[in-house]
């Protein structure tokens, strides 16, 4: 492997051997093109450069001379006039094309942004590895040369950077001693440096030299204002006086371990009233607890406050639990799609403290396991609102002493309180007392003294349900100029809610919901309804623009309006969500007001909205797929469109569970055209990017039975090799190849050559395995497959879907030929053929998948040298993706393990863990085994 070297005088190497790059000018002509960051440099510029202006007649000949020369060097195999890949010629320029790890100063760059997201243990040993890469000035002799002064500049910069982020880490790791020296040596390399100052101040108060400290603050002062007249920095005067003060709890801030410390408490109700006996109930259960974890579950009725209850506690006592707090709904009594499932909260819980998203375990006990480690020794309290039953929370209680969870649930939660010993809170309306007190905070005591009939009257139609006086309180505080009693009068004559009654309430909150319903603009109350027809558990902007077909600016005022109104919550920035009551009430006036026509036209539109938005994020998470045909979406709806892959992403991450809710409906419905579209849809989300597999199964099943119900031959042959591939991926091989093997024979039923040869494909891939190497009786076994579907591809129209399967089959020949007499370099070359192809439609996963292959096969072959080219080739191409990343490092473990190289060996066995670690993919658990394996 190539490796340059600019952090020092210009030099490189290869497999760690030195190479020479000849003369200064050719050194500097390498240095140029590091600093470019692989962007092309002109010719131009580069003779500009070289010879600072003055170049010599024939420039353009000894800059041919040198690209010859360093060709040369760095590219030893490359054939006579063959295609250069490390310098490259780009346009009218010359480019190094090399990973970010072959150079020391970009490499240099990415471990310290790397170092910046690592807690303080993993980062201090990065940042003091690095910064041993550093062997004088950069670019050496040509530091000081015009093309050097600014790149140089600014490496030095993040080298400063590099040293203050290790003594920081060192406070952090309580390495106090060592923290203090490479502070004092910051400090003399660079004195007028007020951060070099602050830590140096900072790491002697560590150390008990607290006068020492004030010394050095001092003395950045006074040279300070000598070289520039100007005082130092606020933050140096703040730190002397939190030395002069004592007030060590900077000191701590700044050298306690580092430990994530989520604060996801929603904001508190401006108004509280009551509920003392309640809180004094909580606060009494948390000291009687401290020696074990406190669970209370607060019960009560929709709408009665408990949430508030939850939270006002949690407010007042967050400085009990230091280590953070934890909020969830868990949309148990969601009138539309699913509670939560304990899976997804564990998932955002164990993301919220610190673990990548990647990093997750794949079962529910794994991940429960691992929050409990997380949170062991920790005081963190925990809401989790909204809770269906028992099974939905039994996962997510911690089992650290110190640590709190308050649960909020319509239902008593029975099993909680037997089996783990919760604390049941029961939670009632107001009295009245309590209500009247509610409103004349809201309103003003001068109103509620003034009619204090009215108010009675409102308290009684309210029957001490907090939501409903929280509805009417908005509606009298926005209308300042409405008489008390002749809101009362309107409140007295509406009719009742009669489906959530609830014992010691006297009046349903119907009649102050139709009392704000009737007050909104005819166009928001449209919306209303009709939000309530919306099939998940919240709604974006863009969704409810496409619901009425109106700008999504309008759409916004009108959301504004229900917000004011208290008959919806924005409960994210631009994402709203009901109350289940007032969902319920907006859900009978939907059926009271629209016709089944207009009502059903909400719901396709509101379909629409999410499948042609999936339809635009899927085209950009995988390009190269193979496009179905969709019915256009029903006028004026606006369908999401997305600009990046980042963007699609986060996009499926934010509207998963309005898919799967989207696709609830069309089951429901019977309705296979949407059924089956999106699961085609979001397939790539679950199944690749996700590996959401579980639920990929579960409802690709669903689509199949109503596929099979409706007799759609071309769904049921799609719907079945997704199933097939969901199993191969979950490594469940039995299980595939049977539906493989249904693919194939409906295929061959109706006719579908392109089905029939991804299903041939799909069996050959499942006789010999991913990314191995098949032996020879699994290669023949697949070979007959492969051939057909690569016969069939060749008949079939140019695109790049017959592309993505030539190429397919064409590998699984390769590991064929292989295996024939005098077959490997037919089989090195149809891979080859394979990564050209796939990279010309800019394939690249699928080309790193194939340069793995590759170095498998040189591998078993005994070409060892040119398997570590290949995977190196797949490490650039894989991008992110870990399984492919962790594959190739394994087999340059193995690799190296045959040259000998015991260095390199824990090098890239090291690097394969790294990516390994905490994945509990099938795939990525064989991989450690094979590691493990290797180290014995």
């Amino acid at each position: 492997m190539l490796y340059v070297r600019v952090l020092g005088p210009i030099s490189a190497d290869i497999d760690g051997e030195p190479v020479d790059l000849g003369r200064r000018n050719q050194r500097a002509f390498v240095g140029i093109l590091v600093a470019a960051r692989g962007d092309a440099v002109s010719a131009d510029r580069l003779i500009e450069e070289l010879w600072n202006g003055r170049p010599p007649p024939r420039a353009i000949v000894s800059l041919q001379a040198y690209v010859s020369n360093l060709r040369r060097v760095l590219e030893p195999t490359r054939v006579s006039r063959g295609p250069a890949t490390t310098l490259v010629r780009r346009s009218s320029g010359y480019a190094l094309c090399l990973p970010e790890n072959a150079v020391d100063a970009w490499r240099f760059e990415q471990s310290l942004a790397q170092a910046r997201s690592l807690p303080a243990d993993q980062a201090r040993p990065l940042l003091l590895e690095i910064l041993r890469w550093w062997q004088g000035p950069v670019f050496g002799e040509s530091r000081d040369q015009p093309w050097a002064i600014a790149e140089a500049s600014r490496l030095d910069e993040l080298r400063l950077l590099a040293r203050e982020q290790a003594i920081q880490a060192a406070l952090r790791v309580r390495d106090h001693s060592a923290a203090m020296l490479e502070a004092q040596r910051l400090v003399r390399d660079e004195p007028l440096r007020p951060e070099a100052c602050r830590l140096a101040a900072l790491t002697l108060w560590a150390v008990g030299r607290e006068s020492d400290s004030l010394e050095a603050l001092r003395q950045h002062r006074e040279a300070v204002r000598d070289e520039f007249g100007l005082d130092p920095a606020p933050a140096l005067s703040t730190l002397e006086q939190a030395i002069l003060n004592q007030r060590t709890e900077l000191l701590h801030a700044e050298t306690e371990p580092d430990r994530i410390r989520p604060a996801q408490l929603p904001l508190q109700l401006a108004v509280f009233t009551g509920r003392d006996a309640e809180l004094a109930e909580l606060t009494g259960l948390a000291r009687a607890s401290a020696g074990t974890v406190l669970v209370a579950v607060i019960t009560g009725m929709g709408g009665v406050g408990k949430t508030a209850l939850a939270l006002r506690w949690a407010h007042q006592h967050q400085d009990e639990y230091p280590d953070g707090q934890l909020y969830i709904d868990l949309l148990g009594f969601a009138p539309a799609g699913e509670p939560l499932p304990p899976a997804e909260v564990l998932r955002g819980f164990l993301i919220s403290l610190g673990v990548a998203y990647d990093a997750v375990p794949v079962s529910v006990p794994d991940r429960a396991a691992l929050l409990r480690s997380m949170v062991n020794g920790r005081r963190m309290l925990f809401i989790l609102d909204n809770a269906r039953d028992a099974d939905q929370v039994r996962d997510l209680i911690p089992g650290s002493a110190g640590c709190a969870v308050l649960i909020t649930s319509r239902a008593l939660l029975n099993d909680l309180v037997t089996m783990h010993h919760a604390h049941p809170v029961n939670l009632s309306v107001f009295v009245a007392e309590d209500s009247g007190h509610y409103l004349a905070r809201r309103v003003g005591v001068a109103r509620t003294t003034a009619e204090p009939d009215a108010v009675r009257a409102i308290v009684a139609v309210c029957g001490g349900l907090p939501l409903a006086l929280a509805v009417v309180a908005a509606r009298i505080v926005t209308n300042p100029t409405f008489t008390l009693t002749a809101i009362a009068g309107e409140l007295r004559g509406s009719e009742g809610l009669d489906a959530f009654a609830a014992p010691g309430v006297s009046r349903d909150p119907r009649s102050v919901f139709s009392w704000s319903y009737r007050h909104l603009p005819a166009a928001a109350a449209a919306l209303f309804r009709h939000l309530a027809l919306h099939p998940g558990p919240d709604a974006g902007v863009a969704a409810a623009a496409s619901l009425t077909g109106a700008a999504r600016a309008t759409v916004r005022t009108w959301m504004n309006h229900l917000v004011e109104a208290h008959l919806i919550r924005e409960h994210r920035p631009g994402r709203f969500r009901f109350h289940d009551l007032l969902r319920a009430y907006a859900a009978e006036l939907a059926d009271g007001h629209d016709d089944a026509g207009t009502r059903a036209a909400v719901v396709r539109r509101s379909l629409d909205h999410y499948l042609h938005s999936a339809m635009s994020a899927t085209a950009l998470l995988l390009p190269q797929r193979y496009p179905i045909t969709v019915l256009p979406p029903a006028p004026g709806v606006t369908p999401e469109i997305v600009a990046t892959e980042a963007e699609a992403l986060d996009w499926f991450d934010t509207e998963y569970r309005n898919l799967l809710a989207a696709v609830a409906v069309a089951e429901d419905d019977d309705d296979g055209r949407y059924c089956w579209q999106f699961n085609w849809a979001m397939a790539h989300y679950v199944q690749d990017r996700r590996a959401r597999l579980d639920e990929s199964i579960t409802h690709l099943l669903r689509a199949l039975a109503l596929a099979e119900k409706h007799q759609d031959e071309w769904w049921i042959v799609n719907l079945t090799l997704n199933l097939a591939r969901t199993y191969y991926r979950i490594d469940q091989r039995a299980e595939s190849r049977a539906w493989y093997e249904r693919g194939i024979e409906l295929s061959r039923k109706s006719g579908d050559r392109f089905r029939l040869t991804q299903s041939l494909l799909g069996l050959a891939g499942v006789i010999n395995g991913e990314h191995r190497v098949p032996d020879r009786q699994a290669a023949e076994a697949a070979h007959p497959y492969a051939r057909e579907a690569l016969e069939i591809c060749r008949g079939l129209p140019l695109d790049n879907g017959r592309v993505l399967n030539e190429a397919v089959a064409l590998g699984h020949v390769a590991w064929y030929e292989s295996h024939q007499p005098n077959g490997y370099q037919t089989a090195v070359d149809h891979f080859g053929t394979i990564i050209d192809t796939l990279l010309r439609i800019d394939y690249r996963i699928g080309a790193a998948g194939t340069s793995l292959e590759l170095g498998h096969l040189n591998q078993h072959a005994g070409a060892t040298e040119a398997a570590i080219v290949a995977y190196h080739r797949t490490l650039e191409l894989a991008g992110d993706v870990p399984e492919l990343q962790a594959e190739a490092l394994t087999g340059l473990v193995y690799c190296y393990r045959d040259l000998g190289d015991d260095a390199k060996v824990e090098e890239f066995r090291r690097a394969a863990l790294a990516v390994i670690e905490h994945r509990h993919h099938p795939g990525m658990q064989r991989i450690r085994a094979t590691l493990e394996a290797s180290a014995r």
